[in-house]
């Protein structure tokens, strides 16, 4: 039972981690498509024939970008420290399955020993009364086996 529960704990944790990465990876993305925009805007500022309307309508646009990269930022920033937690939570999460497989397996590694222990011990005391039996039959006469 407690193994079933450490496997759950391990792949809810995997599951969390998947999801911090999904995070990351979306917020990378966003960043990204924020830059090319950032970029492209800069290519075609010059090709505006109105170039003083473009530049208004190009600073509010910036202070926009500004503050979608840094939000986004921001937001990056929280899922690599998301991320971070959750694979101590995996790594904590597997190092306790591990703990119960390995004592699971040292318990059956004991039970098995003293089966065979017992079972030895049985063979011992069917033996002993057979021994003394043989010795008897192979002492010189007038000398009992021991």
């Amino acid at each position: 039972m407690l193994q079933a529960v450490r496997r759950r704990a391990v792949e809810s944790a995997r599951q969390a981690l998947a999801a911090c990465l999904r995070a990351e990876a979306e917020t990378v993305a966003r960043i990204s498509l924020l830059e090319v925009s950032a970029r492209r805007d800069r290519a075609i500022s010059d090709n505006w024939e109105d170039g003083h309307q473009f530049q208004e309508m190009a600073a509010i646009r910036s202070a926009v970008a500004r503050e979608e990269r840094g939000a986004a930022a921001l937001h990056l920033a929280e899922a690599i420290t998301a991320s971070e937690q959750a694979r101590v939570v995996l790594t904590a999460a597997r190092t306790a399955a591990e703990a119960v497989d390995q004592l699971i397996a040292e318990r059956a590694t004991a039970s098995q020993a003293d089966v065979v222990r017992l079972a030895q011990h049985e063979l011992d005391d069917i033996a002993r009364p057979a021994r003394r039996h043989a010795g008897q039959l192979h002492s010189p006469p007038g000398r009992p086996g021991t």
